[in-house]
């Protein structure tokens, strides 16, 4: 997990807590995609098919968190 250094300067602790459950539960969907395990077959077809679609967020500080995390 990476985190934007200037968005956690400016946010609650709470928001980071919750960014990282958030983002653990993205991993353990996509770890269970990528084997096959874990939940029923249609809930990691959903899953894949969720990921597949994926939009990335277009605002000003999500664009600095995607260049971070490409970098």
């Amino acid at each position: 997990m990476i985190f934007n250094e200037d968005w956690l300067a400016e946010v609650p602790w709470i928001e980071v807590m919750v960014t990282c459950f958030h983002e653990t539960r993205h991993a353990y969907q996509a770890y269970s995609v990528k084997n096959r395990i874990n939940e029923s077959k249609e809930t990691l077809t959903k899953w894949g098919n969720d990921f597949n679609t994926y939009n990335i967020p277009s605002g000003t500080l999500d664009k600095k968190m995607v260049s971070i995390q490409l970098a």
